[in-house]
């Protein structure tokens, strides 16, 4: 049996300010899976990728991320993962403003100081083109909608080709039908890349489309958000 994307043990984290305390006793997403985390705001879902993606660190419990112990790893070790292998879509989508569409799918590229040449390019465009927005390709963020600029982040997640995708709401700003295909889109390439995809949702109607879902009240220490919780 091949080794998990993910690996968690025993993990711990609690934020500097504030009582709430993210503890997961046990957590495994294997290839080519994609799991689903649910929960109310406020149970841990975010701060969840945030430490698998190394973004935030904690010394207490055992992660290990594509075969990399995030607890030990030094910063550019795990910023290096973060580009190389793990794409990531954020609820808040941080694109650039002085960048149009296209070069925001392409800054990846730019952070793992890589060049950008015409395939890369094409590729860029290939992406824009499967999530219906080909025709903002040279538009900035502000000349977009919020439902373009959460594509144009989609895209940027997938063009490195990522092992394991990780998405904080990434249909959020989009109505049912568009959010169907964005999620179309993510498990497409996941599957065609063999790729893992980590979902934060709270758009039940997607829950039945992963291989399993995950409902995070089951790690929070928060008292209020500690009630038992279920895996299936």
């Amino acid at each position: 049996m091949p080794s998990p994307i993910i690996h968690a043990q025993a993990l711990s984290f609690r934020h500097p300010e504030g009582d709430f305390c993210l503890r997961v006793p046990s957590l495994q997403v294997q290839p080519n899976e994609s799991v689903a985390l649910t929960g109310p705001s406020g149970c841990g879902k975010t701060t969840l990728l945030s430490l698998i993606a190394g973004s935030l660190q904690t010394n207490e419990g055992q992660l290990e991320v594509l075969g990399q112990d995030q607890i030990s790893a030094t910063e550019p070790q795990r910023r290096a993962l973060r580009l190389d292998r793990i794409g990531m879509v954020f609820q808040e989508f941080r694109l650039l403003d002085y960048l149009c569409a296209r070069d925001n799918v392409l800054l990846p590229l730019l952070l793992a100081n890589k060049s950008i040449d015409d395939r890369a390019r094409h590729k860029a465009d290939e992406l824009l083109t499967a999530v219906g927005i080909s025709h903002v390709a040279l538009r900035r963020p502000a000349a977009l909608s919020q439902g373009e600029r959460q594509r144009v982040a989609i895209c940027r997640a997938l063009l490195m080709d990522p092992a394991l995708v990780l998405a904080d709401e990434p249909t959020g700003s989009l109505d049912s039908k568009r959010g169907a295909e964005v999620l179309d889109l993510l498990l497409a390439v996941c599957n065609e890349r063999g790729a893992s995809l980590v979902l934060v949702t709270h758009d039940k109607s997607l829950l039945p489309r992963c291989d399993r879902v995950i409902d995070a009240n089951a790690f929070s220490a928060d008292p209020e958000f500690n009630r038992p919780g279920s895996i299936r």
